[in-house]
């Protein structure tokens, strides 16, 4: 899934900012029986998101390790994984500063 910091910023439910704790190769419940990672949010970006978060290996294509820094977007059912830290990062903070600011003005 191609990474767009502005349409993430616009139909995400959530998003937070923190760092990948874990990788559970062993089936789980709680994603149907796939690998995961186990993401601890620092910040929350937009909307409300868990402080633990359990995503799916490979959603949202970003080669993660232990101890990475990470955003975790929320897309209605889904969650995705961009890293954290570079561009794409900065330019989702700035469309969400635009949101905010358009909110603000519209009456």
């Amino acid at each position: 899934m191609p990474a767009n910091p502005e349409e993430d910023a616009t139909v995400a439910t959530g998003i937070s900012v923190g760092r990948v704790d874990a990788r559970h190769d062993v089936p789980t419940t709680a994603v149907r029986g796939q690998a995961v990672w186990v993401v601890t949010a620092s910040t929350t970006l937009k909307g409300i998101m868990p402080r633990r978060l359990v995503v799916p290996l490979g959603c949202g294509g970003a080669r993660l390790a232990v101890g990475d820094p990470v955003i975790v977007v929320n897309l209605g059912r889904h969650l995705i994984t961009r890293p954290a830290g570079d561009e794409y990062e900065a330019r989702l903070r700035n469309a969400l500063r635009r949101q905010r600011t358009l909110a603000a003005e519209t009456p």
